[in-house]
């Protein structure tokens, strides 16, 4: 099962490897990481069921 707060730790490090690419002047890696962060995210919200519409507050 898949929570917000599994995609928000998958999409966060893959932001911060990103902004590491932009850094080393990787420009096109860093653009291909964040495509292909927000292409599995979306596959993940698509294919599980047990993901409510919204966040919940029970953390």
């Amino acid at each position: 099962m898949t929570s917000y707060q599994e995609l928000y730790g998958y999409l966060f490090a893959q932001m911060a490897d990103a902004v590491e690419e932009l850094k080393a002047g990787q420009t096109a890696a860093a653009a291909i990481r964040l495509v292909e962060a927000q292409r599995e995210a979306e596959e993940r919200v698509l294919t599980e069921e047990d993901i409510p519409d919204r966040p919940t507050d029970d953390l």
